[in-house]
C-alpha cells in the first residue's frame, strides 16, 4: 500500500517538511524511483518550465515522465505528481485520459505514491468547492461540476489557507451548508493518508478541520 501526500501549495521551502516525508515513502518503496508529473492545471505553454522545477525540485527520482499523452499513463511509476493551478481544468483533463477514482484507487493500492500540491490536492478531495479559485470567484465557478476523485476518506481539501477569522467563518458555513468535512491547509501544511485508515499531519498548527468526516 502505498501513500497519498496532499499539500497547501507553497514554495520549496515551505512544503520541506511534506517533500521530506515525500522522498522517505519513495525511497522505501520497492518499485524504481519514477514518477508521473503532471501540470495540467496550468496552461500548457507553462509545462515545460514547471517540468524543469520539478525534476530540480525532486530530483530523488531516477526518471520523471512529464505526461502528455494516454501512452504515459499506463505505464508504471512509484508515484504520481499532480500540481497546482485550476483544480477544474487538471480534473477534466485527467478524466479525459481515463484517470479517475477507481485508477488512483488502485494506484495506491499497488503501492504506489500520490501527491497532489495546492490545486493538484484539491482533485483529489470530494469536491472542488473549497479551492482558491472558487472561493475568491464564486460566481463564475459555482455553477461548474464540483466532483473531486474523493480518494481522501470523503475529504475535500482548502489549499492556501491563512487563518483568518473570516476565511475561518466562511469555511465554517461553507461545511454545514454542503454537509463536507473540509481540511484547510496552510502552505508550510499537508496531510499524508496511508493504509485507507491512518493519516498524519505536517504543520498541524496551521490546519483548519471542520465539517462533517472530520478527522
Amino acid at each position: 500500500m502505498g501513500a497519498i501526500f496532499i499539500g497547501g501549495g507553497g514554495g520549496k521551502e515551505l512544503t520541506a517538511s511534506l517533500d521530506e516525508a515525500y522522498k522517505s515513502s519513495i525511497l522505501k518503496s520497492e518499485k524504481p524511483a519514477t514518477c508521473l508529473y503532471i501540470p495540467h492545471a496550468m496552461k500548457q505553454e507553462r509545462h515545460a518550465d514547471a517540468y524543469e522545477w520539478f525534476v530540480d525540485k525532486y530530483d530523488f527520482f531516477n526518471e520523471v515522465t512529464l505526461l502528455k499523452d494516454r501512452d504515459d499513463v499506463i505505464m508504471e511509476y512509484s508515484s504520481i505528481y499532480l500540481g497546482g493551478g485550476f483544480c477544474h481544468v487538471l480534473r477534466d483533463t485527467l478524466q479525459g485520459l481515463g484517470m479517475d477514482r477507481a485508477f488512483f484507487q488502485s494506484f495506491v493500492s499497488s503501492g504506489g505514491n500520490l501527491y497532489g500540491g495546492s490545486a493538484g490536492g484539491v482533485v483529489l478531495g470530494k469536491s472542488l468547492l473549497f479551492s482558491r479559485e472558487v472561493m475568491l470567484h464564486p460566481e463564475e465557478f459555482v455553477p461548474l461540476q464540483q466532483d473531486g476523485f474523493n480518494v481522501c476518506s470523503d475529504l475535500s481539501f482548502s489549499p492556501h489557507y491563512i487563518g483568518e477569522d473570516s476565511e475561518k467563518m466562511e469555511l465554517e458555513r461553507l461545511a454545514v451548508k454542503h454537509g463536507l468535512g473540509i481540511v484547510a491547509l496552510g502552505e508550510d501544511s499537508g496531510i499524508i493518508f496511508r493504509d485507507n485508515i491512518s493519516y498524519s499531519i505536517v504543520n498541524a498548527e496551521h490546519t483548519l478541520q471542520v465539517g462533517s468526516g472530520e478527522l
